[in-house]
C-alpha cells in the first residue's frame, strides 16, 4: 500500500494487516508480511514510522532526516544509527508500549532533541555517536513499568535529572549535586546531555561507552 499527495508532498508507504473481520489463519508462515523501505540519502526526510504487532529493524544511518517519529505497539524492535545524519535533526521521538525496544547510536541522528515515552517496556537507549558539536541536546525519557538501559557514552558531559518511584537506579559514574547528578566531565565538556527521566516499577541500568 502506498499514496503520495502532492500538495504536502507526504509519501505514505505501509503494509495493511490481514485476517480482518475475526478470521485466524492458521498457517502464519504462508500469511507473514513483510516490508523493505529504502530512502535516498540526499532527500530530507521527515520521518514518521508506526508499528504493530510484529518485528522492525530499522537503519538510519547517513539519512538526511530532519526529525522522526516511531509509534511500537506490542512488538520486537531495533533502531539503529550506524552513520551521522547529513542534517541537524529537531527532534527523534519514540512511543513504545508493550515491547522490547534496542537503539544502537543514537546520537548519530545529531538531534537537539530526544523524547522516549513507554509503557510495559524492555528498552536499551543507546545514546553513543556523533552528537552536535558544541551544543547541549537534551533526552526525556518516562517510561512506565520495565526496565531501561542508558549507554552513555564517556566524551560528552552529562546533567540526569530523575524522578522515580519503586525503582532501582544503577547511578554510576554519575555523582550528585544539589538534586540532579552530574558526570565528571560535566564542568570541561563543550558537548552535553541534559537527561530528564521519570520512572516507575522497573530498574535504570548505566553503561558507559568509550
Amino acid at each position: 500500500m502506498a499514496s503520495y499527495s502532492p500538495e504536502s508532498r507526504r509519501l505514505r508507504v505501509g503494509v495493511d494487516g490481514r485476517g480482518r473481520g475475526n478470521i485466524r489463519h492458521r498457517d502464519r508462515e504462508r500469511w507473514r508480511q513483510r516490508l523493505d523501505l529504502n530512502l535516498s540519502p540526499a532527500t530530507p526526510v521527515s520521518l514518521d514510522l508506526a508499528f504493530g504487532a510484529g518485528t522492525a529493524d530499522v537503519e538510519l544511518g547517513g539519512l538526511s532526516l530532519s526529525d522522526v517519529g516511531v509509534k511500537a505497539g506490542a512488538s520486537e524492535t531495533t533502531i539503529r544509527v550506524s552513520e551521522p545524519n547529513r542534517v541537524t535533526c529537531r527532534v527523534f521521538t519514540l512511543e513504545v508500549g508493550a515491547i522490547d525496544l534496542k537503539t544502537e547510536k543514537l546520537g548519530n541522528a545529531r538531534c537537539q532533541r530526544i523524547k522516549l515515552k513507554g509503557g510495559a517496556a524492555s528498552v536499551v537507549l543507546d545514546l553513543t555517536g556523533q552528537w552536535i558539536d558544541g551544543a547541549t541536546s537534551q533526552v526525556d525519557i518516562a517510561v512506565g513499568l520495565g526496565s531501561v538501559t542508558l549507554r552513555l557514552p564517556e566524551s560528552v558531559g552529562v546533567e540526569a535529572d530523575v524522578e522515580r518511584f519503586l525503582v532501582n537506579f544503577d547511578r554510576s559514574g554519575l555523582s550528585r549535586r544539589g538534586p540532579n547528578y552530574y558526570s565528571s566531565n560535566w564542568d570541561t565538556s563543550t558537548t552535553r546531555l541534559r537527561i530528564n527521566l521519570r520512572a516507575a516499577l522497573g530498574d535504570i541500568q548505566v553503561e558507559w561507552v568509550k
